[in-house]
């Protein structure tokens, strides 16, 4: 459980900042997303402006996760690992 909070944690601080969540972005997510969700459940949508900063962080999560995908992809290629059995021998 620590672990994955400090992996949470490191995977924010190093990819939030790089994440760029526009108004028209937000608006799309809005009309395509929680909109025909709200209908699909009989219910009558939030707001836009009621739903903007839930909407803005689902997107800035989405990013984090995209880019923490992408470089452990990228890591994962470049990563070499050798293992030794018996003191040394593989």
């Amino acid at each position: 459980m620590a672990s994955q909070l400090y992996l949470s944690n490191y995977l924010d601080s190093r990819f939030r900042p790089s994440v760029q969540v526009d108004s028209k972005a937000i608006e799309d997510f809005y009309a395509n997303a929680v909109v025909p969700e709200a209908k699909a459940r009989g219910q009558e949508p939030p707001t836009l402006e009621a739903a903007h900063d839930l909407i803005q962080e689902a997107l800035v999560q989405r990013g984090i996760n995209e880019q923490a995908e992408k470089w452990l992809k990228e890591s994962r290629a470049r990563l070499h690992v050798e293992i030794l059995l018996d003191g040394g021998s593989k």
